[in-house]
């Protein structure tokens, strides 16, 4: 179990990480329409400055029919690179910002934590020193190296 969310938290700091820096040089536009009557409902999903924002826009105007679809637009990144989110709401409009490295963030953090863990636990099964990598593997005592204790720590 572990070592599998080790790998699915490496997985999607990677794949986060990607988007990140393709988002500085390109975008990407997903946008949904629904025509009601003379007014149309807009849904906009986008990856873009290091930001995936979403917009529900329910007064948007269309001339003639549209049926419901989404659409995919790709071009050159636009705008500027903020750290914060992002969330505002007025009438019919929502519109969220999420920075790309808040999701970075999570996810790379844990995945650090769970590989530096299991190096450690590897460390130690192989004879290694704890505390500097030294093989100490047929010595009794302290390291050689760092002079920490061949005791290894109990468990809890």
């Amino acid at each position: 179990m572990r070592r599998g969310i080790k790998w699915l938290c490496t997985l999607l700091a990677a794949v986060i990480a990607l988007a990140f820096a393709a988002s500085m040089r390109w975008s990407v536009f997903l946008v949904h329409r629904a025509n009601r009557t003379t007014l149309g409902a807009e849904q906009v999903l986008s990856i873009n400055m290091g930001a995936i924002e979403y917009c529900a826009d329910g007064n948007a105007e269309y001339v003639g029919v549209l049926l419901p679809a989404w659409d995919t637009f790709v071009g050159p990144a636009s705008g500027t690179f903020t750290w914060t989110p992002g969330r505002f709401k007025v009438p019919n409009t929502s519109w969220l910002r999420i920075p790309l490295w808040l999701p970075l963030a999570l996810t790379a953090a844990p995945a650090s934590l769970l590989w530096w863990a299991d190096r450690r636990r590897q460390r130690l099964t192989e004879g290694h020193c704890l505390s500097c990598g030294y093989d100490r593997r047929g010595l009794s005592g302290p390291c050689p190296e760092c002079g920490r204790s061949a005791e290894p720590p109990t468990s809890r």
